[in-house]
């Protein structure tokens, strides 16, 4: 994490950035600007990085993903949908080939189909012509007496939509005995939540342990809460290790 604050690439307290709390505030602006009602920090769900493990990483790349701390605002038919979190991008889709300094925002619009704007996010002089850009910005809004050119928002009252009716892949990695008949528990708790398994790999860690990564068909995210309780109640399972989400290709 030096390394990240030396180049500037991170604050001198990073937890507004591994937390996601940095990424949550710039989406309730570009959310706000896009959907034409006044989003909130507070009504962004976030998760950050701190609980990925580079065991997590090495098995998102067994399946054919990247792991990047995402940011999605989607309008549906039910609400908005505003989240922050880590999610496995599939290799094939063009945020997954961001790295290091750069950031990216893509969209899906109605007219334009997909678009993407790509470039460096932080380091000393992205940030300088940042700063300088808004300094100009105040001294254009001195001379022209206004407070800038975008008007006020006429918020349609649209709701938020509940993180937990949000449909998507998971990808679960469990601790385990290692012994016969624990995938078939596995599998029995998995059709009682009506969630299939797309992948799976198992890795012995120990004699005694096995390494459980599963990648889960879309389903709600309320239902993956349940299924976590429901392999935390069983004894052979040793540890749900962790839960991320897998971004639509």
């Amino acid at each position: 994490m030096e390394r990240f604050q030396d180049l500037g690439y991170a604050e001198a307290d990073p937890t507004a950035d591994v937390e996601g709390l940095d990424a949550a505030r710039k989406l309730a602006i570009l959310a706000s600007i896009s959907f034409n009602r006044r989003i909130f920090f507070e009504d962004v769900t976030v998760e950050g990085i701190t609980k990925i493990d580079t065991e997590d990483i090495s098995y998102g790349k067994e399946f054919g993903y990247n792991i990047k701390l995402i940011g999605i605002a989607k309008e549906t038919s039910k609400g908005l949908s505003l989240n922050v979190y880590p999610a496995f991008v599939p290799l094939t889709h063009p945020l997954a080939s961001v790295r290091g300094s750069y950031n990216a925002i893509y969209i899906k619009g109605n007219g334009i189909d997909d678009a993407m704007f790509y470039g460096r996010g932080a380091g000393s002089l992205p940030t300088g012509s940042s700063v300088v850009s808004d300094i100009m910005e105040v001294a254009k809004n001195i001379a022209f007496e206004s407070t800038g050119r975008f008007k006020p928002f006429y918020f349609d009252q649209k709701e938020i939509y509940s993180p937990g009716k949000i449909q998507s892949s998971y990808y679960i990695r469990l601790a385990v005995d290692n012994k016969t008949g624990v995938l078939a528990k596995i599998a029995t708790k998995l059709a009682e939540q009506k969630i299939s398994v797309l992948s799976i790999v198992q890795r012995n860690k120990d004699p005694e342990t096995a390494v459980l990564a599963i990648v889960t068909s879309k389903c709600p995210h309320s239902y993956i809460l349940n299924l976590i309780d429901s392999f935390n109640s069983l004894r052979s399972v040793k540890e749900v290790s962790s839960v991320i989400r897998i971004m639509e290709a």
